[in-house]
């Protein structure tokens, strides 16, 4: 669990609210987690240098210290901070929870929820907007984005709000996720989302498979593929098994399918995570290299006509 909160100027009024979130959230945290807590403003800063297991005394030592807390690091700027938090690895076993307390009024709000965006195979991301001048459309956008939950806290009203958003956090996750079809290399059955993300309690999953239609033949009407990750530390694997007799019948939603297909495999793509990325690499990289001859090629064009006209000019 990492808490991710707003010391801006802005917040003057609202950090009694959020000191008041803060320590509902950290009592309420489970003897198996590991925690820490950044503070962001112009500059950000940490209670501990990585996240520690949280016990009796992290817990006196982070209560004591968020007494403390005072709206003193001048602009807002949740960009880097976040991205440094997302950038960073994951605790081994564990399924990394975001939590950002804000007041949400940044000049680049889309480069923040494109970040989310791009690091939710791995992190969930949780918002509270404080206050009424809150920026909905951040943190409900980061939210989203992060397949977390965004809740607006008033001062008069915040208990309730913040344990239902922290029950939904803290429910089992499987973590690592991957799955393989038996007798296909990842490059011949191509699934999206690429980074398949942690599956919580009460969620559901969709994978997309994408597999040319006459690999199918080395089947025999049973296509079989393996689910696997972590509990915690502890392995986790199920059997998929699909019957293509039965998918060949149903051609009903085909066209939508297709469509759901192609919106995961662009959101793949986007996001730099996709099969398609490597080739998309390449095929830029000659394009580049193709314009980078092209230039060569004019520049020395040019030279040789200056040094012709220089030579019969005399310039």
């Amino acid at each position: 669990m990492i808490f991710l909160v707003d010391c801006s100027g802005s917040m003057t009024s609202a950090m009694k609210a959020v000191i008041s979130t803060l320590q509902i959230l950290l009592r309420s945290l489970p003897e198996t987690s590991y925690f820490n807590v950044f503070d962001f403003g112009t500059s950000c800063r940490s209670m501990f240098a990585e996240s520690v297991p949280y016990d009796s005394e992290s817990l006196k030592f982070a209560s004591e210290h968020t007494q403390t807390k005072k709206a003193d690091l001048g602009g807002t700027n949740l960009l880097d901070p976040m991205t440094q938090i997302l950038k960073s690895k994951c605790q081994e076993g564990y399924s990394r929870q975001l939590f950002i307390l804000t007041d949400g009024k940044v000049r680049n709000r889309e480069e923040c929820i494109q970040s989310a965006t791009l690091h939710s195979h791995d992190t969930r991301i949780f918002t509270f907007g404080i206050g009424r001048g809150v920026d909905v459309e951040l943190v409900y956008g980061i939210a989203e984005a992060g397949n977390g939950l965004c809740e607006l806290l008033e001062q008069d009203s915040m208990d309730e709000p913040v344990m239902r958003l922290l029950q939904r956090a803290l429910k089992p996750a499987v973590t690592a996720l991957n799955i393989e079809w038996k007798g296909f290399t990842k490059e011949e059955a191509k699934s999206s989302p690429y980074h398949i993300p942690p599956l919580f309690s009460d969620s559901s999953l969709t994978v997309f498979l994408n597999l040319e239609k006459e690999k199918l033949s080395r089947l025999n009407g049973i296509l079989e593929g393996e689910l696997t990750g972590k509990i915690g530390n502890i392995p986790f694997s199920q059997i998929v098994k699909i019957d293509l007799n039965q998918v060949a019948k149903k051609k009903k939603g085909e066209e939508q399918l297709k469509q759901l297909l192609g919106k995961s495999l662009i959101r793949d793509l986007q996001e730099g995570r996709s099969f398609l990325s490597q080739q998309l690499f390449q095929l830029l990289f000659s394009l580049l290299l193709l314009c980078n001859l092209i230039k060569i090629n004019l520049y020395n064009l040019r030279e040789w006509n200056v040094s012709n006209l220089s030579s019969q000019f005399s310039f």
